[in-house]
């Protein structure tokens, strides 16, 4: 086994531990941008397994004419990671298995990544790409690209990179990390490199520098950051403007074992998907107040989450629902 080889098997037990059907709903990060033009976010987007159970189709239905759309078809399988740009001109998703050329693939890749429109016209194929995020204020993408391992619960990183969808031009970081994130508060990218410090890319004048940081996903206004749980480690929270930790009074951040889901948009509010209750917990890590919700947010793990259209139904997180937790 590589010393520099990410084991991710915590992670595909849990993913493991959800029951799939015939068809699974998935809901993609929508975040909203200036003027309201996101028409995509309230998409419900399913995976819809084929016939005879060979692949995979992403189909998207329009929640007022209720109108499906096939977006994207595949033999292999589409995971759940599944994302907006920050306007909604583009869709990107994994596809496990081998693409045909016709499809952009790369017969030596396990795992591509795929970028569509909203109509489902292919755009963007990046093959061998593990993880990615997109530009909280562009059409742009940052993309971890490696050879996956041990039938992909570990990965050895090789390339790192930005992609602006709309000209292709490709910007490659002097990074080789295991995970990576594009806080909103700064328009920076922060990467997880392993045994080693936290990593911030600046895109603006391209330098990259190291951080006295533990983890990397930050909260949107850059006041908090967590460790979700990985590697054997527990979960972390802590605060920014002074690095230590914070010993939190509710009893869910509390748990040694912890994905959440993410950051709620606009609030420093985290958001846990309890898989046995069918609930999402909001707590305010401030405060340690919590609300539920009987719907589960988007699909990107750590991604901020919109506060509106959560899997395509009318939840919408209120300020007085925010309030009450202050």
């Amino acid at each position: 086994m590589k010393e520099n080889s990410y084991n991710t098997s915590v992670f595909i037990a849990l993913l493991l531990c959800v029951a799939i059907g015939f068809s699974e709903l998935v809901f993609a990060e929508s975040p909203v941008p200036e003027n309201g033009k996101n028409d995509s976010r309230t998409a419900i987007l399913e995976r819809v397994r084929k016939e005879g159970r060979n692949g995979w189709d992403l189909v998207k239905t329009d929640t007022d004419s209720q109108t499906k759309t096939v977006l994207y078809s595949t033999s292999g399988d589409i995971g759940r990671n599944i994302a907006w740009s920050y306007d909604g001109s583009y869709l990107a998703f994994l596809v496990s298995g081998t693409l045909t050329d016709a499809h952009g693939g790369d017969a030596d890749s396990s795992q591509h990544l795929v970028v569509v429109t909203p109509e489902g016209k292919p755009v963007k194929v990046v093959p061998n790409v593990r993880y990615y995020r997109w530009s909280p204020s562009k059409s742009e993408i940052a993309v971890l690209i490696g050879s996956q391992i041990e039938g992909g619960l570990e990965f050895d990183p090789t390339k790192t990179c930005t992609i602006d969808i709309s000209t292709g031009e490709e910007i490659e970081i002097p990074v080789l990390a295991y995970d990576l994130y594009w806080a909103s508060h700064d328009n920076r990218i922060y990467f997880y490199v392993l045994h080693n410090p936290v990593v911030v890319f600046n895109p603006e004048d391209r330098t990259t520098t190291a951080t006295p940081y533990h983890g990397i996903y930050f909260s949107p206004d850059g006041s908090y950051y967590y460790c979700p749980s990985m590697e054997g480690s527990p979960f972390y929270l802590y605060r920014t403007e002074n690095n230590e930790l914070v010993k939190s009074s509710n009893p869910i951040l509390q748990k040694e074992i912890l994905f959440p889901e993410g950051w709620l948009e606009g609030t420093n509010c985290l958001v846990v998907w309890d898989y046995r209750r069918k609930v999402a917990d909001i707590i305010n890590v401030e405060t340690g107040k919590s609300c539920e919700v009987n719907v589960r947010p988007s699909g990107q793990k750590g991604a901020v989450i919109s506060r509106q259209y959560w899997h395509g139904s009318d939840v919408i997180i209120t300020d007085e629902m925010i309030n009450a937790l202050k």
